[in-house]
């Protein structure tokens, strides 16, 4: 019986979390590019929920190996502001800064 009763308070407590934890960012556009002869871009975030949000915007360099998603941190592209708070209803833009020239005859 209390093997039950913890395994319930588990999975209520796992179900509760995870509805602290949704939200509803748009974010846009989905594929981000910096072209070659500029050094930023922009990327929008948009809050469709009704409470604020708090954010920290991570730029995570991103490879497949064997079918496997692979992500590390980098340091070629930053994000400024990087840290936010989005208020229900409201858009704010994020601008990615490339910090190193691209290099010279590459795509």
């Amino acid at each position: 019986m209390t093997f039950f009763i913890r395994a319930m308070v588990f999975l209520l407590s796992s179900i509760s979390l995870s509805c602290f934890a949704a939200s509803s960012i748009l974010v846009w556009p989905i594929y981000q590019v910096i072209e070659s002869d500029e050094n930023s871009s922009a990327l929008w975030l948009e809050n469709k929920g009704d409470a604020p949000v708090g954010l920290q915007i991570r730029i995570m360099s991103w490879k497949q190996i064997d079918f496997q998603d692979r992500y590390a941190d980098q340091s070629n592209v930053i994000a400024t502001p990087p840290f936010m708070t989005l208020e229900p209803g409201k858009r704010n833009m994020i601008r990615l800064i490339r910090v190193n020239p691209p290099p010279a005859n590459t795509e």
